[in-house]
């Protein structure tokens, strides 16, 4: 059985599975051509196993020999009645009559022949004919030939049991042979072949020699016939049965009865003739899966397995009953198969069958009527296969796949981002939310699922019901990461379809571009100054970006000096004639990038003159001691120059080389400069105390007094205590950096501090601005540490309280002076650098700087500071260096540096392309001063490149000349490129094998064909694109030539004798990344610009539709990067260009928030069952038995919420009742004596319903937070009767409170009010009349009570979508309830008991029920409607009853009126009632007692 191939081809090319043949043309093969020579052939179907075939076999359809017969017709008849012989179905005839020729002139015969050539077997066969052939033809019976004799040419096989009969009237004559068949006759015909069949013969003679006139054997009337037995395949008429099958696609799979499908209609021709059809019994259908498995059948007995199919008897349309695809071995299947099969048919069908074809013969069938194959296997009447990939049918996609979002930036133009930064995917058709649908709402019912597989930590992707995705970032994204959603649509039979979407993070401005610091810019006053802020690329594949703006901050810059900086980053700086000449600032600069991200920068300016400024140092003396400080001229003036201008003067401040000035403890003192030399000469005062301290400004002049301003140096005089002379070192120092100050001229023994505090020497002291220092209290060593941001030339001083032997004790000043360091001129650089995972890059450190700035002897370069995922390894390299380790997410770097501070970083092989880290370096001067920068390092994608397979061609014999078939499919390898250029085998192609038929045709030795070049490859570099990126710039098209071939008679050898090429091969093109020779790639991207989205809410429009009213369009711009490649790696930073060819069109949308609608919700409650009491005198009083259980019965409540904006506006409640309770009756007994009872029951409390609002509900939306319970009140009444009087005593016991019913329910934002409105039941009040002239126990109800019913609103106010204080609550009375009336009996009408000795207590029964609580009530607030219940056998105008009081208030009644009963809500009454009645029926024959005493 051979499985049939789908209808239709597919529809979408690229999912088609065509092999794909190797471009590599061959070289040297007589053929010359790729392996796709012969049109693509069909796939061999697969062959079907299971059902009918395994279990007793089939006839496929192609097996089967079509009928020579007429359609619907089972006889064989001569048409021709002149011709002497025929043939039809394996029946035929012959007929010899005398000629002129003839030898015998009387002779004259006929023979019938049966074989098996049309596959049939025969019900009847006979010969008839007719004339007046009186003259030459006698009446006769001609008995058969006998085997061996020959009739003519043809033999006898067999001698036939059939008697040709001859007879007639007068002249008339009549032949007639009828068959006698029998089981072996029809065996012997079944075995015969053509070649060999089964011969009768007969033959007779004329009275006259060639008589002129009718025949035996021929003329009008001779007729040949047979009726042959229909095939399986066939009705009773020998008609074919056909099948029209369905036509279908995009085929929804509901597994189950409710997914039943049809898929096509059996068609049985009509019966002409008065028998019936068996066909549509015999028919059989089965499924097979895509694979030929057999699946399942219409008939179980016939097939085995599962029946899933089934046919109509009466239209023969065919059913089928899908099982479960998804999750089954059916996923996989791209077809279903279904074959419609006939059943053999029995001996006695068949003889029905005979008896309907053969009108006026008498047809016999028998087990051999079916021995041929044909007839005992069942027939395959057709088979069709239907297509079941719905990927072929649909194609949902989304508007785009890939994205990208700026790390931190909403656009390249800002602003920041201030939300998380998220990008939306919008479904396209074909939607998966149609997709998704339910048959039967017109869907497709596919499942749809989100696989957050490569969504990393940080990232959040959401699907809406419209299944749009939104990828979120995490806060701060890094620049390379990336989320990677794939969504999964799995359709009805379990094909898929898989979405990928991408979203990047690229980095902003910042993160690409780093300011470069620019060294010290020194220039004179009044003079400008500049200094260029330039900017470098930090990261690989990107340029460095230029501020869009830059600003000083004004808070740096200090007073005599004016700095400005244009759009360039050039700063300008002015120092006016208040500056000293050597100061030094530094102004900060923030850059603004187009992104609006920042950053800062300090510039260094240094206000400069061709001179050289003296410096005075400390000294001390005792009180009344002279003393004198000289300058000290420095080797190199400000310029640098030692030809720098020493001062030719020096003065006061005042111009005189004499002044008085005053100290610190406010003492006056006179002091000296001498105008050459500068020295400064005083006397400390008599009275100087110790520690004061005295400044001495001076001014240094110089030869151009006009143009140079004096500068001002101060001395310093700091007076000691008697003879103790002690004095420290000035030492010059740089930006914390700490220096050490020894002290002089301390006697042995001293002690050292910077004061005392609490009684305790102070060791160490940090200044108001930040100077920090610490002393040896033994050996007076002070270290010094100016602040980081301290300036060259700064100065601070502080006091050390020295403390020597004997009591004496000073103040020694300690000054120290910020000097101009190494790293304040120096600026180290390390580009940034590529890697591929696995290899090692070393980046270069280059130190900008003077010639005369040296790095420090001894570890010049460390890989310093060390953040918490740099580690050391314990090892060093090769250069004596430590190894560190470097950890990322990606696996672990090791990081070292060379003798020259390079820095050589190794990537993991584990590293992703996009992957960055940074690699600290510390850089130390001879002056003991650092710097610090990073190396950057980016990851970068190994070049990769296809290798094409080669074809092996094998000729094959056994396959057809001008056929092939690929014996072994090829397949590519593919290379990497190692960082020497080289290129890496990673995997190696597969040769296709081939196999070409020879194998020459039984009609023809030469063989024709036409088949297509194959397309070569063509394979070439390309500047443009990245090392190892891959273009196909053109797909390569075949080409076509025709062969003509002659083969061999060995069929394994084949020359071609012509060819013809009739149309050229299209070569396909490839371009790939440049190689490792120095080259420069020039890359053109052009990047959409993201339009701003605004959405406008309006209430007007329904919820969750969307309008766009402006479309949004993204605007582009082309970036063009130059970079240079040397050795296969970029070499420096690429040149970027950015041209905005478009701006982009912001997006309105408008969001509707209106809602509207109803929401409807079911709840059903418990309806209680009433109580009836039977009395019953037989039974001892206060026993009581229960004739009949009570059943609760079930009303179903629905409420219908009208809501307009959110909005409760209306409430409807409606109540239904489901199941009618079923009362309890109770027989209670009356003999002996009552006296009292008491009853007991539960009565359940309502609770109340509190809603409140949700702002996090949508609109509309409820939640139920808490269940109400009811609450539990248990009741205890006690009737006593005493000389007929009726009393009763009540009490209630609170067993729980209830517990409140909370609904909460989202509203619009702007929503003020939230309104409920409901409807409740009102209880109607029940009275009760005691009636002396009504028999006891019988309860009359006068009038029914009915339940009033009244509405509540109760309306809250919002704020901000919440309830703001309690609710307004208003009651409306809708119906008032109406008074239940009932008469209860008291009358005796009893015998005169006996007083019993004993009597029982009536009041206690044995295990009483409670029909009053039921089960689990929903709604106790809402009771049946019909409380009262009539005792069977009383009237309309009487009616008795065992009462309820549910929902009553009080009992009234005409003799004695008790108190009310609680509202309970279900029936005790009944219980209480009939109580009363035993009482008062007690109370009765008390008093008849004692009338019978009076008489």
């Amino acid at each position: 059985m051979r499985m049939p191939q789908p209808a239709t081809e597919p529809k979408r090319a690229l999912r088609r599975s065509w092999v794909t043949l190797s471009v590599v043309a061959l070289v040297g093969s007589a053929l010359g051509v790729a392996p796709s020579f012969i049109a693509p052939q069909s796939a061999a179907a697969a062959t079907f196993t299971g059902g009918i075939l395994e279990k007793s076999g089939a006839i496929e359809k192609d097996a089967q020999l079509a009928s020579d017969l007429p359609a619907g017709s089972c006889v064989v008849s001569a048409e021709d009645k002149e011709a002497s012989e025929g043939s039809q179905a394996g029946f035929s005839w012959y007929t010899f009559e005398p000629a002129v020729e003839s030898p015998s002139k009387t002779r004259w015969g006929l023979s019938v022949a049966f074989d098996n050539s049309q596959d049939r077997t025969f019900a009847d066969w006979g010969f008839t004919n007719s004339g007046l052939m009186g003259k030459y033809l006698d009446a006769a019976q001609i008995p058969a030939m006998d085997p061996g004799q020959t009739l003519v040419d043809k033999i006898v096989t067999h001698k036939a049991d059939e008697i040709l009969v001859i007879d007639g009237y007068r002249q008339q004559r009549n032949l007639n042979l009828v068959a006698e068949l029998t089981d072996q006759k029809v065996k012997q015909f079944a075995e015969a072949t053509a070649a060999n069949p089964v011969r009768y013969a007969w033959q007779g003679d004329y009275k006259q020699e060639n008589p002129q006139g009718p025949r035996a054997t021929t003329g009008s009337s001779v007729t040949f016939t047979a009726i042959v037995n229909p095939w399986p395949s066939e009705n009773i008429e020998c008609n074919p049965i056909t099948v029209s099958w369905e036509n279908f696609e995009k085929h929804v799979i509901v597994p189950g009865v409710e997914g039943e499908t049809k898929v096509g209609t059996i068609n049985i021709p009509a019966v002409t003739g008065q028998g019936t059809d068996d066909s549509m019994a015999r028919m059989v259908v089965e499924a097979y899966d895509g694979n030929g498995k057999f699946i399942g059948t219409s008939d179980t007995e016939a097939s085995g397995g599962t029946q899933n199919l089934r046919i109509d008897e009466t239209t023969g349309d065919i059913y089928f009953t899908w099982p479960e695809y998804r999750g089954t071995d059916l996923a996989t299947d791209k077809n279903v198969n279904f074959s419609v099969i006939a059943k053999p048919r029995t001996v006695e069908q068949l003889q029905a069958a005979g008896e309907n074809n053969d009108l006026y013969g008498a047809p016999k069938t028998f087990d051999s009527s079916n021995s041929l194959t044909r007839y005992n296997k069942a027939n395959v009447i057709d088979s069709k296969a239907f297509s079941l990939d719905d990927t072929e049918y649909h194609n949902p996609q989304y508007d785009k796949t890939d994205a990208s979002i700026i790390s931190g930036v909403d656009s390249p133009t800002g602003p920041l981002a201030t939300e998380p930064q998220k990008v939306t995917f919008t479904q396209t058709a074909d939607l998966i939310k149609e997709l998704a649908k339910k048959k039967t709402e017109g869907g497709f019912e596919a499942k749809v699922e989100l696989d957050e597989k490569y969504v990393y930590e940080g990232w959040t992707v959401e699907m809406d019901g419209d299944y749009n995705v939104t990828v979120t970032a995490p806060e701060n994204p890094k620049p390379g990461a990336f989320a990677q959603p794939k969504i999964t649509v799995e359709y009805s039979n379990g094909s898929t379809d898989v979405l990928q979407l991408m979203v990047v993070v690229d980095p902003n401005n910042t993160q690409v571009t780093d300011l470069v610091r620019p060294g010290l810019s020194k220039g004179k006053l009044n003079q400008e100054i500049t200094s260029q802020v330039g900017t470098r690329s930090i990261m690989k594949g990107h340029k460095p970006v230029h501020p869009a703006k830059f600003e000083i901050d004004p808070a740096t810059i200090p007073a005599g000096w004016t700095v400005t900086v244009d759009e360039t980053g050039k700063v300008t700086a002015k120092a006016d004639d208040t500056v000293a000449s050597g100061t030094i600032i530094t102004p900060k600069v923030k850059a603004t990038y187009p992104d609006q991200t920042t950053d800062e920068i300090e510039v260094q300016f240094q206000a400069i003159a061709d001179i050289k400024i003296p410096n005075y140092d400390t000294v001390t003396g005792q009180p009344n001691a002279n003393v004198s400080l000289i300058p000290e001229i420095p080797e190199r003036g400000l310029s640098g120059n030692t030809s720098d201008e020493a001062p030719q003067r020096y003065t006061f401040e005042d111009g005189t080389n004499k002044t008085t000035l005053t100290s610190k403890d406010g003492k006056t003192w006179t002091v000296y400069v001498d105008e050459k030399t500068g020295e400064i000469t005083t006397t400390i005062p008599k009275g100087a105390q110790e520690g004061d301290i005295l400044n001495v400004p001076v001014q240094a002049h110089y030869s151009e007094e006009g143009k140079q301003k004096p500068q001002t140096v101060i001395g310093t005089v700091v007076v000691i205590k008697g003879d103790l002379k002690a004095s420290y070192d000035v030492q010059e120092t740089g930006p914390n950096q700490a220096v050490d100050h020894h002290v002089d001229g301390a006697p042995d023994g001293s002690t050292f501090s910077f004061g005392y505090a609490d009684g305790k020497p102070v060791l160490t002291q940090t200044t108001d601005n930040g100077w920090k220092y610490t002393i040896d209290p033994n050996t007076g060593v002070v270290s010094s540490t100016p602040p980081a941001n301290s300036k060259p030339g700064d100065k601070n001083t502080v006091t050390v309280k020295v403390n020597a032997p004997g009591g004496l004790t000073t103040e020694v000043p300690v000054t120290t002076v910020v000097k101009l360091m190494n790293n304040w001129e120096s600026n180290p650089v390390i580009p940034p650098k590529t890697v591929y995972p696995g290899d090692t890059v070393t980046s270069p450190l280059a130190i900008e700087k003077p010639e005369d700035i040296k790095v420090a002897e001894n570890k010049p370069y460390e890989i310093v500071p060390l953040p918490e995922h740099i580690t050391p390894t314990g090892d060093t390299n090769e250069f004596g260096n430590p190894t560190y380790t470097l950890k990322t997410d990606n696996g672990d770097w090791i990081v070292s540096l060379d003798k020259d501070g390079h820095v050589i970083s190794t990537a993991p092989k584990t590293a992703k392309p996009g992957d960055q880290v940074k690699i600290p370096v510390t850089v130390t001067y001879e002056d003991g001063s650092k710097d610090v920068t990073s190396a950057v390092v980016n990851v970068v994608k190994v070049p990769e490149r296809e290798v094409p397979f080669k074809v092996e061609y094998k000729y094959d014999d056994t396959i057809p000349a001008g056929e092939y078939k690929v014996e072994t499919k090829g397949v590519p390898g593919a290379e990497k490129m190692n960082a020497d250029g080289t290129w890496e085998s990673t995997k190696a192609p597969v040769n296709e094998v081939v196999l070409v038929g020879t194998k020459p045709a039984e009609s023809a030795k030469d063989v024709t064909w036409t088949v297509p070049i194959p397309y070569p490859t063509e394979v070439r570099e390309n500047p443009d694109l990245a090392p190892g990126e891959r273009k196909v710039v053109q797909e390569g098209e075949n080409g076509e030539k025709t062969y003509t071939a002659k083969f061999t008679a060995k069929g394994s050898e084949a020359q071609v004798a012509e060819e013809e090429t009739t149309k050229e091969a299209k070569p396909r093109i490839i371009e790939y990344g440049p190689g490792l020779n120095p080259s420069e790639l020039v890359t053109k991207t052009e990047k959409p610009i993201p339009f701003d989205t605004q959405v406008v809410f309006d209430d007007s429009l329904e919820a969750g539709k969307q309008v766009v009213d402006q479309k949004g369009e993204l605007g582009t711009e082309v970036v063009t990067s130059t970079q240079k490649i040397v050795n296969g790696k970029p070499e420096g930073d690429p040149e970027v260009t950015t041209e905005r060819t478009k701006e982009p069109t912001k997006q309105i949308i408008r969001v509707g928030t209106k809602t509207t609608g109803t929401k409807t919700s079911e709840y059903e409650v418990n309806v209680p069952f009433e109580t009836v009491i039977q009395l019953d005198d037989t039974m001892d009083a206060g026993t009581r038995e229960t004739v009949q259980k009570g059943k609760l019965g079930k009303d179903k409540v629905t409420t219908t919420e009208t809501i307009e904006n959110s909005k409760v506006v209306n409430t409807k409640t409606d109540t239904e009742r489901v199941t009618e309770p079923v009362n309890e009756i109770i027989k209670v007994g009356t003999k002996g004596k009552p006296a009292s009872t008491t009853v007991e029951w539960t009565e359940k409390t309502p609770f109340e319903v509190e809603v409140r609002v949700n702002p996090e509900l949508k609109p509309g939306e409820t939640k139920v937070v808490q269940e109400g319970k009811q609450g539990e009140i248990k009741h205890t009444v006690t009737v006593n009767v005493e000389n007929g009087e009726v009393s009763k005593k009540d009490s209630s016991e609170k067993i729980s409170d209830p517990v409140k019913h909370i609904v909460e329910v989202g509203p619009a934002k702007t929503q003020t009010t939230l309104t409920d409105k409901h409807t409740e039941k009102t209880p109607y009040d029940t009275e009760i009349e005691f009636d002396p002239n009504l028999e006891v126990g019988k309860i009359v109800e006068d009038q029914a009570g009915v339940f009033g019913e009244k509405e509540i609103t109760k309306t809250w106010k919002l704020e901000n979508g919440e309830p703001v204080g309690d609710p307004e609550t208003s009651e409306k009375i809708i119906k008032d309830p109406t008074t239940r009336k009932l008469r209860v009996g008291t009358k005796c009408v009893c015998e005169d008991p006996t007083d019993p000795a004993n009597p029982c207590d009536p009041t206690d029964p044995a295990n009483p029920s409670d029909p009053t609580d039921p089960a689990n009530p929903s709604d106790p607030t809402q009771p049946g409607d019909n409380p009262g219940e009539t005792t069977p056998g009383t009237t309309p105008s009487d009616k008795v009853t065992t009462p309820s009081t549910e929902g009553s208030k009080s009992a009234k009644s005409g003799v004695q009126s008790g108190s009310s009963l609680a509202r309970t809500g279900v029936s005790v009454e009944g219980t209480l009632a009939a109580a009363a009645a035993l009482l008062l029926a007690g109370a009765g024959l008390t008093a008849m007692r004692r009338r019978n005493s009076q008489r």
